[in-house]
């Protein structure tokens, strides 16, 4: 494979290699394919995963495989043992799950049968699930047959009525082509299908097929029609390895006669038909005009069509994966426009596809469709903007050490005096006068005396300005319990200045806990950030429309959190608050539990109101909700560090004068509790 791949790089340079649809690169290790209960399709994929990743072996083998980047949807194992409970890839980078899309309004909504009304004679239902929800599973034969087998033929039929009653009007006003695809097991039913619905050749004669709007014979003349609705594909259209390739030959030489008359070769016949299949949907592309794909094992394409709006899936679904890969095919948006602006809902319809929601909803109901809503930033409300410093991180560090003395311990330590040193001068027109240096050598004196304390106190802590601030606080002190005989002039001697460094006490500093912004940790990153330029959407379903925030609502997760956001609004205590929602903030805390550093997004941020006494700095309240998690181990420890850490870091004043104001927490665990905690914290 690797003199095939690389017969212009058998040598030189390393190769970087970029895995599209990288769950289908890799098996699990472990895994016998002679044994267990894998079917024909996943013995199948996991020998071609094995041959593709010998392949990267054998590159980095020889030094020449640089680096492997893995791009997928479903980044995990398409099939599994069922001991195993970690489906995604462990190196995983982001997983945004197709429930998410759904949910979030980024894809069509799926809908699949949830309700099966066929009664007995005696009005018992037939059947206790959906048979078109499983289609598979209700034919016990298997192989679809010719004609079609009652159990197949009826969901298609079904199915097909939707389709041209229901959505071909909608999307003719929108002058697009809706398409539905079936997903077969085997290419013999997909030839069954592609018989029953499209038409065949028979001999020299084109029977048209049963479904009109997808027959690819017209029924009207016997001929085929200048542009045919359906196309047949498969996976592996070019393997002649495949034990199948007779029936796929066939195909192709009977779709080419429509799809590409003038094709000469075998290579151009299949390029033809694949890029029929590739354009589905595409505007003066020679897909655009195809209405019905049936396909085998099509999981393994590149291939994003946005009108699909049914299915028909016809193979066995080992798992829900397998279900949200076929019904992936359907969910591209026809109008979606990628922008904020509120996007109109698609749905597609799926017979035969297994699908289920999560969290015990009722099997394959799609969740009622959430109109998003808007938050922003309210002119005029500047009044109630608020300021939030970004951490990356705490630095430990300690106070300046101090020194003090008690004065009464030296009263009576003899001080020296000097004579003062006078002298008179006179102007030529008298005015004679004294000029003295006693309050000039008084203060020479104490700043000397000061000078020379310092090494006797300062015992190596390094820190010589602090020392000799405190020595000439320590001299001034002393100076009224010494005896001196004239006070005028003053001359320390060593005796007097040791008798004082004996009597000093040192105290070292106290230890704080320090920021570390993050445009110091990355720089170019904000120190910090404001609710002045806010506006996000969002389908959060819980809401309360502010008074006191400058932001127009808060957008919540749950009901509590939303009278949370109300009693904020009216406590008296409360200046102004926000909800701390897509405003990318959040407090940096070390778990030890798991042993690496995490980031919390606090629920609220608010400005209290209540100040003791006139100058007071801003008091800052961080509020969380706790409601059922309160008490788990790793809130207790969030808790912590947030009031150990993060609010004694940011309520000192930098080193630079900025000052953030004095912050607080406030943990509620009762929303019945939230007024007065509160109340507490903003008062105390």
């Amino acid at each position: 494979m690797l003199d095939r791949l690389l017969k212009m790089h058998r040598g030189g340079g390393c190769i970087a290699v970029f895995n599209d649809e990288a769950h289908h690169c890799y098996t699990l290790r472990g895994v016998d394919l002679a044994t267990g209960k894998a079917d024909a399709e996943e013995k199948e994929d996991r020998k071609r995963a094995e041959l593709w990743f010998g392949a990267l072996r054998a590159l980095q083998a020889g030094d020449r495989l640089q680096q492997v980047f893995d791009l997928s949807a479903t980044p995990m194992w398409l099939r599994r043992p069922a001991s195993l409970t970690a489906e995604t890839f462990p190196w995983t980078v982001s997983d945004f799950s197709l429930i998410d899309a759904v949910e979030s309004g980024l894809v069509k909504i799926p809908r699949v049968p949830v309700d099966d009304r066929t009664v007995q004679e005696d009005g018992q239902p037939l059947h206790l699930h959906p048979r078109y929800r499983n289609i598979y599973l209700h034919n016990n034969k298997r192989a679809i047959g010719e004609p079609l087998a009652p159990e197949v033929q009826e969901p298609l039929h079904q199915l097909y009525n939707h389709y041209t009653e229901e959505t071909l009007p909608i999307y003719a006003d929108k002058r697009r082509t809706p398409v539905m695809i079936v997903v077969a097991n085997t290419i013999e039913n997909a030839t069954a299908f592609h018989r029953y619905i499209a038409g065949y050749k028979d001999g020299s004669i084109w029977k048209p097929g049963h479904l009109d709007l997808f027959s690819n014979i017209d029924p009207a003349t016997g001929l085929p029609r200048a542009v045919p609705p359906t196309v047949l594909v498969h996976s592996r259209l070019d393997d002649p390895n495949d034990n199948q390739f007779e029936l796929i030959a066939k195909a192709i030489s009977e779709q080419s006669e429509l799809f590409a008359p003038n094709a000469e070769t075998a290579d151009d016949k299949r390029r033809a038909i694949r890029n029929v299949f590739m354009s589905v949907g595409q505007k003066s592309k020679p897909g655009e005009e195809i209405r019905c794909v049936i396909s085998v094992g099509m999981l393994t394409e590149g291939w994003d069509a946005r009108n699909v709006t049914h299915i028909l899936g016809y193979r066995a679904f080992g798992s829900q994966l397998l279900c949200e890969q076929v019904a992936g095919r359907a969910l591209r948006k026809t109008a979606f426009t990628g922008t904020d602006e509120c996007q109109p809902i698609e749905y597609a319809n799926l017979f035969g596809v297994p699908f289920a929601w999560p969290g015990g909803k009722t099997p394959g109901m799609p969740p009622v469709p959430v109109e998003p809503m808007d938050v922003y930033t309210v002119p005029g409300r500047e009044r109630y903007r608020l300021r939030f410093p970004h951490l990356a991180g705490y630095t430990r560090g300690s106070t300046r050490p101090r020194w003090r003395i008690d004065p009464q311990e030296v009263r009576g330590v003899q001080v020296h005096s000097r004579k003062i040193l006078t002298s008179t001068v006179e102007g030529p027109l008298g005015g004679a006068t004294e000029i003295s240096s006693e309050s000039d050598n008084e203060h020479a004196a104490a700043w000397k005396a000061a000078a020379q304390l310092v090494p006797k106190i300062e015992g190596g802590a390094n820190d010589r300005r602090t020392a000799f601030l405190d020595s000439l606080e320590i001299v001034h002190a002393c100076l009224p319990q010494m005896d001196c005989e004239d006070w005028t002039d003053l001359q320390f001697d060593r005796d007097a200045l040791e008798e004082i460094a004996i009597h000093v006490r040192r105290t070292d500093g106290e230890s704080f806990i320090g920021p570390v912004f993050e445009d110091q940790h990355e720089p170019g990153r904000p120190r910090t950030s404001d609710t002045s330029n806010v506006r996000f959407r969002t389908t959060l379903q819980f809401w309360h429309f502010a008074e006191r925030s400058e932001l127009n609502a808060a957008a919540c997760h749950s009901d509590p959190e939303a009278k949370l956001a109300g009693v904020l609004d009216q406590h008296p205590d409360i200046a102004a608050w926000v909800r701390n929602f897509r405003l990318d903030w959040s407090v940096p805390w070390f778990d030890a539990a798991k042993g690496f550093w995490a980031r919390m997004e606090p629920d609220f941020i608010a400005r209290a109101a209540f100040q003791s006494t006139p100058g007071d700095r801003d008091r800052f309240l961080i509020i969380e909700f706790k409601g059922m998690k309160a008490g788990e181990p790793s809130e207790v420890a969030k808790q912590k560090y947030l009031q150990e850490h993060w609010v004694p870091a940011v309520s000192i004043v930098t080193a630079e004068g900025e000052d953030y104001g004095e912050w607080r927490t406030v943990w509620i665990e009762n929303i019945n509790e939230a007024y007065d905690q509160i109340a507490t914290v903003c008062r105390g």
